[in-house]
């Protein structure tokens, strides 16, 4: 599974097995001021880089943020 952090600053990433081995972590800028699209982008890149990391089949990715996500206004 690929696990993300959301934060304001930098955000945390994980692969994880499903026996809950750590296989890599780190973390990245978050750029919010960048907006959504950006975001977005960062995102996908990460998940990309992750599944490079790995033989094994992603069964889930997950992405956690801090506040509510407002997807009328696009805000959290």
């Amino acid at each position: 599974s690929v696990l993300i952090s959301w934060a304001d600053q930098y955000s945390q990433v994980w692969l994880v097995s499903d026996s809950a081995e750590i296989i890599f972590k780190g973390s990245t800028k978050t750029e919010a001021e960048k907006g959504g699209p950006e975001i977005l982008k960062k995102v996908i890149g990460i998940v990309e880089d992750l599944l490079t990391r790995t033989q094994d089949t992603v069964s889930g990715i997950c992405i956690s943020t801090a506040g509510m996500v407002d997807t009328k206004e696009g805000s959290i």
